[in-house]
This record gives C-alpha cells, sequence and structure tokens, in this order.
C-alpha cells in the first residue's frame, strides 16, 4: 500500500510538471504537493547562483515572504550549503541537536526535538544546481531515510523536468538565432543594389521598383526568359512593408490546369494559396499560360478580396497582394492570352525588363557582381575577368539574357585553376565567329599584336594604371612599355582609379 501511495504521489507530480513548460508555474504545485503527502509543515526548493556563489530560496511552501527573501546560503553554509556543494542528500533526525542547522528564515521559533529536515540536491548532469528540502515530524529514521529516497526520486523528476525546459529554451533561443541569420542574409540577398544595371534602358525599372516598394499596388513582371523576373519579385516583395509576411510562389506553366485552381484558391480540406499568402504576396509566373476560367476566377477574387468555403459557404476577406509575370520579347505588344480585365489590373505598375542584349554596357558590371559571388558559393577565388574575355562577352548576344551570363561564369570558373577567367575559359559559342562577330583573317603578326596588347591592357588594369607597375608586372623597362602602348594605342587613363 506504501508503495502505491508513493507511486500516486510521483504520477501527480509528473503530471504537474507536464501541465506547464514553464518551470516557474509549476515548482510550487510540486513543493505543496510534496508538503502534503510529508504532512510538512515547511518545504523550499533553492537555487545556486553560481555568477555570485550563494544560495537563494527559488520557492517555499509555509513561509512568509519575509523570511523568504532574508534568506541567503553561502555554498558549503548549513545543511543546504552542504547539499548543494557537495551533492549529496542529508538527513536530520532532529534540528534541535544538530549545530550545522542555521534555521536563517527564522521560522521554527523552538528548535523542536521531534523535528527533522531532510534535503536532496538537484542536479543537472551530475552539477548540483540547487536542493529541495522539507521540515516533517518524525522521529523514526527508517521512515525517514524512505523519505528521504523518495525525495531524491522528486528531485531527479524536478531535474529531468528544469534540463528539458533548458533544452526548449535553446533550442527555442537557436531557431531565433537562426531565423534572425537567415533574414540578415535574405535581407542582403534581396536590397534593390543587388539589381545591377547603368543602361539608359535600366533606367525606368528602377524609377518603377521603387515605386513598386512603396506602393501595395499589384506588379506585373515582363521580359524574356532569364532577364531577372523571378528575382525582381523578391527584391520588391522584400522591401515592401509586407517584408515579414510570406512570399509565395505559383509557377502557373508547371502546374496542371486541375491542380492549379485547387492549389490556389483551395479545397473542402486545405487552405489554398491565396490564403496562406495573406497579408503577404503572391507571384503568378507566367499567368497568361493560365485558361481563361481560372484567369477569370482570379480577376473576380482580385476585385472583391474574398474566398468562398466551398463547404460551409463562409465568406473570408483575404489582404493579398498580387505579382504576376510573364514571357515575351520587347517587340511584342503583350501576352495576348492575358485577359483584357487582368491587363488593366496589371497596368498600374507593368515593369517590362529589357534583354541583356539591349543593355551591353551592364555586362562587364553583371560579370564582376557574379564573379565576387562565386567564392560563396564555390570557395573558387575568382579575382577578375580579362580584357579579351571580357570583349567576348559584350559581343555575344545572350538569348538567355542574365541567367546564362551567370552560368556560363560559374561554369568558367569551375574549371578554373588560375584565378582569372580567359577566353579559353568560355564555352565555344561565345568564341565562335557567327557569335562574337570578332572573326579574324589577319596575318600572324596581326594576331601576335592583338594577343600582347590584351596582356598589356590585363597589366595595367591590375596596376590601376600605373606604367611602373605594369612595367615590373610585365618584366620589361618603362620605355618598352610606352613604346608598346603607343604602338597599340592603349588609353592608360581608362585604368586609374578616380
Amino acid at each position: 500500500m506504501k508503495n502505491d501511495h508513493e507511486l500516486e504521489l510521483l504520477f501527480s507530480i509528473s503530471q504537474i510538471l507536464d501541465r506547464n513548460p514553464d518551470i516557474q508555474l509549476v515548482i510550487y504545485p510540486v513543493l505543496q504537493t510534496v508538503c502534503e503527502y510529508f504532512d510538512s509543515p515547511r518545504g523550499m526548493i533553492t537555487i545556486l547562483n553560481k555568477s555570485k556563489n550563494d544560495i537563494q530560496i527559488e520557492e517555499a511552501y509555509g513561509l512568509t515572504d519575509l523570511e523568504k527573501t532574508r534568506t541567503r546560503y553561502n555554498l558549503g553554509e548549513g545543511i543546504i550549503g552542504t547539499v548543494i556543494s557537495t551533492g549529496i542528500s542529508r538527513l536530520i533526525p532532529s534540528v534541535a541537536h544538530e549545530p550545522a542547522f542555521l534555521n536563517k528564515t527564522k521560522s521554527r521559533l523552538q528548535m523542536e526535538e521531534n523535528l527533522a529536515f531532510i534535503c536532496a540536491p538537484i542536479k543537472i548532469e551530475g552539477d548540483p544546481i540547487g536542493a529541495i528540502a522539507i521540515d516533517e515530524y518524525q522521529n523514526n529514521k527508517e521512515t525517514l531515510e524512505q523519505h528521504l529516497r523518495l525525495l531524491s526520486v522528486i528531485s531527479s523528476l524536478v531535474t529531468q523536468a528544469i534540463r528539458l525546459r533548458q533544452r526548449i529554451t535553446e533550442d527555442r533561443e537557436q531557431l531565433l538565432q537562426e531565423n534572425k541569420r537567415l533574414r540578415a542574409e535574405i535581407s542582403d540577398k534581396h536590397k534593390i543594389s543587388n539589381f545591377i544595371g547603368n543602361a539608359a534602358s535600366m533606367s525606368s525599372v528602377f524609377e518603377k521598383i521603387a515605386f513598386s516598394c512603396r506602393s501595395d499596388s499589384p506588379v506585373y513582371l515582363t521580359g524574356e526568359s532569364g532577364t531577372g523576373k523571378n528575382y525582381l519579385a523578391h527584391i520588391i516583395h522584400h522591401n515592401s512593408d509586407r517584408s515579414d509576411h510570406a512570399f509565395i510562389y505559383v509557377p502557373a506553366q508547371k502546374t496542371l490546369e486541375n491542380n492549379l485552381e485547387e492549389r490556389l484558391f483551395g479545397s473542402a480540406d486545405t487552405a489554398g494559396l491565396l490564403k496562406n499568402a495573406h497579408l503577404g504576396t503572391l507571384y503568378i509566373d507566367e499567368i497568361s499560360s493560365m485558361s481563361p476560367i481560372i484567369q477569370e476566377k482570379l480577376f473576380n477574387f482580385f476585385r472583391s478580396g474574398t474566398l468562398v468555403n466551398p463547404v460551409t459557404n463562409e465568406c473570408h476577406q483575404i489582404n493579398t497582394r498580387i505579382f504576376a509575370s510573364d514571357v515575351y520579347a520587347e517587340s511584342d505588344q503583350g501576352p495576348s492570352t492575358l485577359l483584357p480585365s487582368l491587363q488593366d489590373y496589371f497596368s498600374s505598375i507593368h515593369i517590362p525588363i529589357p534583354p541583356l542584349r539591349n543593355r551591353k554596357s551592364d555586362i562587364p558590371l553583371l560579370a564582376n557582381h557574379f564573379v565576387s559571388n562565386l567564392y560563396e558559393k564555390h570557395f573558387i577565388p575568382i579575382k577578375r575577368i580579362s580584357s579579351s574575355a571580357i570583349d567576348l562577352l559584350i559581343n555575344y548576344h545572350w538569348p538567355g539574357n542574365v541567367r546564362e551570363l551567370s552560368d556560363t561564369l560559374e561554369l568558367a570558373s569551375l574549371k578554373n585553376t588560375e584565378g582569372v577567367i580567359h577566353p579559353h575559359h568560355l564555352p565555344p559559342t561565345l568564341q565562335s565567329a557567327e557569335s562574337t562577330k570578332t572573326a579574324f583573317s589577319g596575318s600572324l603578326q596581326e594576331l601576335m599584336d592583338t594577343y600582347e596588347a590584351s596582356i598589356i591592357q590585363d597589366a595595367l588594369k591590375i596596376s590601376r594604371g600605373s606604367i611602373s607597375t605594369t612595367a615590373k608586372l610585365l618584366k620589361i623597362s618603362h620605355r618598352i612599355l610606352r613604346l608598346r602602348i603607343a604602338k597599340h594605342s592603349i588609353d592608360t587613363k581608362q585604368f586609374k582609379t578616380k
């Protein structure tokens, strides 16, 4: 019977500890349950403050607030201080005959003969961090020893609960730090300055980007494949007032018609993407590939902002910003398969992104940007791109646009051991006469002169236009270098740092 009562006590304490993840809210109910079971007038849980090396009462049963606040122990002081210092439980059959019992709480007006005191350490991974102790009117030593063993088991339950809470707290803190790091990384990745372009054709694009970030209007992005529509959609979202909420991407062309409607609007069992994007942004890639029926249904939602549950007919007001994109060339008037109602809906902010072949002055900027990011991705230290390689990049027509340029430079870097991207690192398509318009039919001397000019230009780029440094790099005299510069009509001013 006694064992049954003990099991009931331990079960009750386990239930209390499981009741709330905040250990502070369950310590007192645990202590109260223990004291009532032992018929104890007083009990306390003390915690060691390692930074101050002192011990304070964390929670108490049968003590006044004054008695709790005025009680502190040094490590090794009194019974409690000794238990926490050594990690060994103590049983005091009679506090009246124990010199080490200090009665610091002053709660015992008379040190009664039959008042016992039992104390067990609370340990985490073998390291004492506190103690649980109770007074007990009991003079049977065997019973007291049994109660001390039970109190040690209760201490272990409290320890496990504390450790579990610590792990939860540590995991939560780790997740918060990781979330903070990822947010910073995303924020850095989606800076407006990362969408690179100084060409005249890009000025209106950047004006519309800035307006889109301040606005809450729908955005329509158009341009050839690989121009950066998806990346720009992320940039606008992450620089808008909705950046703390979801950005949901919907590849319309790659999703089956039946699945697309259910994914967008949901079903009886699942919420749709439109609802999941509440307060955030929904981006539909290649929206004109959708059937007219779904386009019409989308427009009705855009106009009303209301979703209707197909089973209960309940209406849900949804606040979602809509981005959409389509692939078409600059010469096209627009994708004819997009309903006129949707064309009107997206007319407030339409951002057509020019193809790379129409902004060739941006190619060196983009190329250097991609190369500088290669180290983070592949740990390949590419220092620069040679002048002759830049010429090939500029003269190529880039049917795959910015994406093709990025992929080309990544491939060139993966097979590079020199730290410099030269023409021979680039794909053959860039080096062919047809694609680059750089076919050469001159003599051997003319070919050698071209190669010599390229080497001198590369050296001038490294030295930032310094004749002295360039001569040292090429291991020739200043006089010979100046003669070669004059021979090839190289303007050294373009290499000087402004």
